[in-house]
């Protein structure tokens, strides 16, 4: 364990151990990579200076990004050596800024690699205290920025609990990106507690309000299923979407040959376009209206049509609705 006396009175240390042996029948077969993942860190929280709240939406964004962001102390984040570690270069060259959770050990290692590979920054890991929690954040962080929103549950367990804000984010389509941990598949390297906490099919608790999901059974496939996920969350109409993580792939050593997604597969695909006939024959319905009514609804929403729908209201001298709860 590493010697946190030295961190000073100012400075809280947290010291975490990784021991994935644990709990485990020792006479029977394992695979060569299971247990070879241990690590030792202590992680610091630093005094916070005094400041005054940043006035705009973008200044706080900006400060929370930063202040008081708690740290790996004295660790240099090394190259990837896990493929949990190239999960977390992953999120982070998708633009993941945050990865809200309740700690769980069904994706311990994701948990690791974000602490000790990516430095706790970009992704940030957010602590939470139920997975509904985690999953509203990211709901709610996706809707606020327009960004495809990442949050890890804890095997069966976690997603049951994460189910309503799941089912929320499906009904607001808005994008989500979640990462289950699950196993581990291979059943030399489960401890008791793995057979409660696992399924033969992890999504099938939320596949009927998930744009899609995967469970992918090799290290090469998970990382094209987080990518893939993604890029099926962002694309419209945006959702939720689910990518089973392995317990034992995320600990895995890295193979030979595994490789980052090709970046142009995770882009989002454009949404889909009106009929242009159908287009020409409601402007004009709209402009012989003698009081024509313009209800936004989810356009409302979408900071880039803004002007488009303000210039048509105006043209129009038309009135308008922006009615928030609409759902279609």
């Amino acid at each position: 364990m590493r010697d946190t006396t030295a961190i000073g009175d100012e400075q809280r240390a947290y010291c975490r151990y990784l021991d994935h042996g644990e709990d485990r029948d020792t006479h029977a077969a394992q695979p060569p990579h299971v247990g070879q993942r241990r690590r030792t860190w202590a992680v610091v929280r630093r005094p916070r200076a005094a400041h005054s709240r940043p006035s705009t939406v973008e200044g706080r964004m900006s400060h929370m990004a930063t202040a008081g962001v708690e740290v790996p102390a004295e660790v240099t984040p090394e190259g990837a050596a896990y493929v949990s570690d190239l999960a977390v270069e992953l999120l982070r060259r998708l633009g993941c800024r945050y990865v809200p959770l309740n700690p769980g050990s069904s994706f311990r290692g994701l948990h690791d690699s974000l602490v000790n590979h990516g430095g706790n920054r970009a992704p940030q890991l957010l602590l939470c205290l139920h997975e509904e929690i985690a999953v509203s954040m990211a709901h709610g962080y996706g809707k606020a920025t327009g960004e495809v929103a990442a949050a890890a549950v804890h095997d069966l367990v976690g997603l049951m609990h994460a189910t309503m804000a799941v089912y929320n984010a499906w009904c607001d389509r808005t994008g989500v990106l979640l990462l289950g941990g699950g196993g581990p598949a291979d059943t030399r390297a489960r401890r008791r507690i793995d057979w409660l906490h696992s399924a033969a099919v992890h999504a099938q608790l939320v596949r009927d309000y998930v744009k899609w999901d995967d469970e992918p059974a090799d290290p090469q496939g998970m990382l094209n299923a987080i990518a893939r996920g993604h890029m099926l969350a962002a694309s419209a109409p945006s959702g939720p979407v689910y990518v089973t993580m392995d317990a034992a792939l995320q600990e895995m050593a890295l193979p030979d040959g595994i490789v980052l997604p090709d970046e142009r597969l995770s882009r989002p695909t454009p949404g889909p376009a009106a009929d242009p006939d159908q287009v020409a024959a409601v402007a004009s319905l709209l402009v012989e209206a003698e009081q024509p009514v313009v209800v936004g609804g989810r356009v409302g929403l979408n900071t880039a049509a803004t002007s488009a729908l303000t210039g048509l209201v105006e043209r129009l001298g038309a009135a308008y609705r922006d009615d928030r709860n609409v759902v279609a």
